[in-house]
């Protein structure tokens, strides 16, 4: 049986144990209570750079729709473009083909005296021809006309839906109006060339009947010199035509490496999505381990808690067991 003495000493290191066990208690509450509010405090900052990625994803879903309109517009533009290119090609071809015919027909009349009669009357024929390949170069020049104002409504069109940044669309503004003052410079040329060729024709028609009763020679003097003017207003407007499909082929070169500009774009802003996405993943799967890791230490904390309060109880017995020991001891000594 042990003795008094040992009795206290044993009780004071089950204090002690006692006290260490309550301690460890304290601190592991008190880490508990700080994993808790850390979780709490970490948990909206989550949630909102969440809400915040998701933002921005969605913007760039946005832009990216906005690009593939404007890549949409623009391969409509060039389409255009191309379509007016044939058109002026068309036009060129014809007036080389009016040229060639009134060369024909100026080699076809006859400088005989004795058949002036039978070439006054062709010369009125040939007159009719050129009135109506005149009537013909109005209705080329409306079809061009036609085609620039389709031209002029695709790039004001273009210019609402196309989605930029800043320094784009100061740029495209600036494009834009020098798109607008060639397209006007352009109609004001066709403008001109129409109202040169009526006045030409009509000065044409009035030295022709003012000068039909003059001499034979002048009269095929005069009609040879405005043959002569038609053919070189005819050259003069194959080389602006010309001219003008070099300026729609270089502004369709323009307007494709533009579509090749806003395919990069397109891609980098794709490749910007992905990096998004990918890091939204990666913070949830942070997050997913954040709270595995909270839910582990707060188990491991509930079982480490509750060995603990085994352990008191255990060891509050004991305590009570070794008091009644003392006491019992105490009282034999009395007895004794």
């Amino acid at each position: 049986m042990l003795g008094f003495f040992d009795v206290l000493e044993k009780n004071r290191q089950d204090e002690n144990k006692l006290k260490q066990v309550v301690e460890d208690y304290e601190n592991l509450k008190y880490f508990s209570d700080n994993l808790k509010e850390k979780k709490e405090v970490e948990k909206p900052f989550f949630d909102e750079q969440n809400a915040h990625l998701e933002k921005m994803i969605q913007e760039y879903y946005e832009l990216l729709k906005n690009k593939g309109m404007a890549i949409k517009e623009k391969q409509e533009l060039v389409q255009q473009q191309k379509q007016m290119e044939k058109a002026i090609l068309q036009a060129v071809e014809d007036i080389k083909k009016m040229g060639e015919q009134n060369q024909k027909e100026k080699h076809k009349i006859v400088r005989s005296p004795l058949k002036i009669k039978d070439q006054y009357y062709q010369t009125e024929k040939d007159l009719e021809n050129v009135q109506n390949s005149l009537k013909e170069l109005n209705q080329v020049i409306q079809m061009l006309q036609f085609k620039i104002d389709i031209y002029q409504n695709i790039i004001s069109k273009f210019k609402k839906s196309c989605f930029l940044p800043a320094q784009k669309i100061n740029e495209t503004a600036k494009k834009d109006i020098e798109t607008k003052k060639i397209c006007k410079q352009l109609k004001n040329e066709h403008k001109e060339l129409q109202s040169d060729l009526l006045r030409k024709n009509d000065e044409f028609q009035v030295f022709f009947f003012q000068k039909k009763k003059k001499k034979k020679k002048k009269v095929q003097k005069y009609f040879f010199y405005f043959l002569q003017i038609l053919n070189q207003k005819e050259g003069e407007i194959i080389q602006q035509l010309e001219k003008k499909q070099k300026n729609n082929k270089e502004k369709t070169k323009y307007y494709e490496e533009e579509l090749k500009i806003l395919v990069q774009e397109q891609n980098k802003l794709e490749q910007e999505k992905n990096y998004l996405t990918q890091s939204q993943q990666e913070i949830q799967i942070m997050r997913n381990n954040l709270e595995y890791t909270l839910n582990e230490e707060l188990r491991n904390h509930h079982e480490f808690m509750s060995d603990k309060q085994i352990q008191m109880t255990y060891l509050i017995n004991g305590f009570k067991e070794y008091k009644q020991n003392i006491f019992l001891m105490l009282d034999e000594l009395e007895n004794q």
